[in-house]
């Protein structure tokens, strides 16, 4: 129920649990910390520290964890008015840019229902609250017993910090020195006295890390003042670890079961700061209202930073005011802005930057309620369109980047390796389909058969050989075999030969691409087939002929012009694995039986022929199925 006071709307105190549940549900992980940052960023705070409260670690063995700033701090009006805010009246809501939204009560209390303690200096005078959760589930301040000073009982919900050895430290000294005399300290409680929050929400495993907080905030931030010093102190296990290191960035702290637990202080800087260093840097800019790609390759031979970072990996994220939203790190994404390379994208950051939301011409981008994503027009931001132009118009340096990269690892025709590795693939695929029963002459075989193969010791009677086929039926290995080609026959209760039935395979015949000078009088025809040429045979394709010429040609426009020899290679890497699996399977079919009748080395000639191969690869819908998906997996959706 909502009630109208001055004009204005509020929540009234009754709806402040739901509210507070529901603004908890949709936060992400570490969103207390950017609250937390946020607050003491706008309180005017130029040193900020995330730490350890170091008396329970020492006196109950409790690691809490602490954030502390020296901004312009908060008497006790200002305290109970900044608490009371939320049950009465709320933050309002203003403009799509208005630091708006989950807050930082409203993504604590849930998980420290036993309390939050904020401790805060103004003017040199301490005051302190406690917010917590009652019995009913509602949130609220803690109420201390007091006394007039005419000694009449009252409550109160603010007090001066006290010593409190039942929760192992005494609150007048947890503001540090360095505070001087404006300051506020928040602590974390927990669920129960006891609990260690130095290991975040416990909704999210990924807060527990050592260095959750620290490289989040280092990815979080695209930029922090240059008059913060922003550290955090991580937990370290010192139990196997010398303790020798420099007190004024090392502590220890306590033990933890059995472990003896120290506190690393970490200076936390804004992602471009880390970037801009060791690297080639740039804009483009990709659409017509404003909006920017930033772009930084480090250099090959740069420190890495991901020891800084969440992730081992390069991301792309979008820019909203200073903040990094929307992270992605897959290599799909890097695709679609035209980087597949990884040599290349796993030292190259894109950063996103749109213009914020104008309400006049209804563009731009605005935060959701949690300042976990960003909206453009109520949907997601148009990446992909920003993408495909990006693409479109990379940066010298990183294509550059990416021809050097391709040219390390690709030349204009496959290697013998890459040949061989999808020769086996092939194989993979389709060796079952290509391993038929064949008779195979031998004096301990039961089944009368025909000759039918070149090298068999007596041709089919009445038959003449005009133009042998080579051999090569062995028993496949998935390699190559010492021994020479069986001796095949055709099953016939009146044959001259005894076979034993055997279920063998056509080995794969090479591939190469020559000129057409090279094919003499037939430089006329795409591809032929050449049995002499190598111990499994060769199939070798004219690369001057208009079929290959005019398919590279189209697929190269299907992408951008530094990747024209990347796509010419697959173009040819494509024909070279058809023209390989049409020779395969075509010899597959000697010695079948085909009615009353099998085929021979004529018919199997016949359907090598050089007219036979360069129709058969002048098929378009095979090759541009897998030319597409070739392309696609190494360089992403064509633009």
């Amino acid at each position: 129920m909502e009630f109208i006071s001055h004009g204005k709307m509020y929540v009234p105190d009754s709806a402040v649990r739901d509210f507070v549940n529901r603004g908890y549900r949709e936060g992400a992980p570490f969103q207390w910390v950017r609250e937390l940052y946020k607050n003491s960023e706008e309180a005017g705070a130029t040193r900020i520290e995330f730490g350890i409260e170091r008396q329970a670690a020492a006196n109950l063995g409790v690691f809490r964890r602490i954030e502390v700033e020296n901004g312009h701090g908060m008497d006790n009006e200002h305290l109970l008015g900044y608490f009371k805010m939320l049950g009465v009246g709320g933050k309002p809501v203003g403009g799509p840019h208005e630091n708006f939204g989950i807050g930082a009560r409203v993504s604590l209390l849930p998980w420290n229902t036993y309390g939050v303690v904020v401790i805060s200096r103004r003017n040199g005078e301490d005051s302190m609250i406690w917010l917590r959760r009652d019995r009913d589930g509602d949130y609220g301040l803690r109420e201390w017993e007091d006394e007039e000073e005419d000694g009449t009982p009252l409550l109160t919900q603010w007090v001066e910090p006290y010593d409190d050895p039942e929760h192992g430290c005494d609150w007048s000294r947890i503001l540090p020195d360095w505070v001087g005399d404006h300051g506020t300290a928040i602590v974390l409680l927990g669920n129960d006295p006891t609990q260690n929050t130095i290991d975040g929400d416990p909704r999210f495993p990924e807060e527990a890390a050592a260095r959750g907080i620290d490289k989040y905030l280092s990815s979080r931030l695209w930029t922090v003042n240059d008059s913060i010093s922003l550290t955090v102190v991580a937990k370290e296990d010192l139990t196997d670890r010398a303790t020798s290191r420099r007190e004024t960035r090392d502590m220890i702290l306590g033990k933890l079961g059995n472990m003896l637990i120290g506190g690393h202080r970490r200076r936390v800087f804004g992602l471009e700061s880390l970037l801009t260093e060791d690297a080639v840097t740039g804009s483009v800019q990709v659409d017509g209202g404003g909006t920017q790609i930033f772009y930084a390759l480090r250099n090959e031979d740069a420190p890495h930073v991901a020891d800084r970072l969440p992730t081992a990996q390069t991301f792309i994220a979008l820019e909203y005011d200073g903040e990094l939203y929307e992270h992605k790190t897959h290599s799909a994404n890097f695709r679609m802005f035209g980087v597949a390379h990884e040599a290349v994208r796993k030292r190259l950051w894109l950063i996103v930057k749109p213009p914020e939301y104008d309400p006049v011409t209804g563009l731009g981008v605005y935060p959701n309620q949690a300042r976990s994503k960003l909206f453009w027009r109520g949907n997601g931001p148009p990446l992909s369109e920003w993408a495909h132009h990006f693409a479109n118009h990379l940066p010298p340096a990183i294509q550059e980047a990416l021809s050097k990269a391709y040219a390390s690892d690709t030349t204009e025709t496959s290697t013998l390796e890459e040949d061989e590795e999808r020769r086996k693939r092939l194989v993979a695929r389709f060796g079952s389909r290509w391993r038929q029963v064949r008779y195979v002459l031998s004096s301990v075989g039961v089944s009368k058969v025909d000759p039918t193969e070149a090298n068999s010791p007596r041709a089919p009677h009445g038959r003449r050989r005009r133009r042998p086929v080579p051999p090569n039926p062995r028993v496949h290995t998935g390699g190559s075999s010492n021994e020479g080609p069986a001796a095949l026959g055709t099953l016939n209760a009146e044959g001259t030969e005894l076979a034993v039935e055997r279920p063998v395979g056509v080995d794969l015949p090479e591939g190469a691409w020559v000129q057409a000078s090279a094919m003499g009088d037939e430089k006329w025809s795409a591809a032929r087939w050449v049995y002499s040429r190598g111990p499994k045979g060769t199939v070798e394709l004219n690369q001057d002929h208009p079929l290959f010429a005019t398919e590279i040609r189209y697929w190269q426009t299907t992408r951008a012009n530094h990747l024209a020899d990347q796509v010419r290679h697959v173009v040819m890497e494509v024909y070279k694995d058809l023209a390989i699996a049409h020779v395969a399977h075509v010899r597959n079919y000697a010695g079948m039986r085909i009615s009353d009748t099998f085929v021979d080395g004529d018919r199997v000639a016949d359907m090598l022929s050089p007219a036979a191969l360069t129709c058969a690869l002048s098929g378009l819908l095979g090759a541009e199925a897998m030319i597409q998906t070739r392309l696609g997996g190494r360089f992403g959706r064509a633009a």
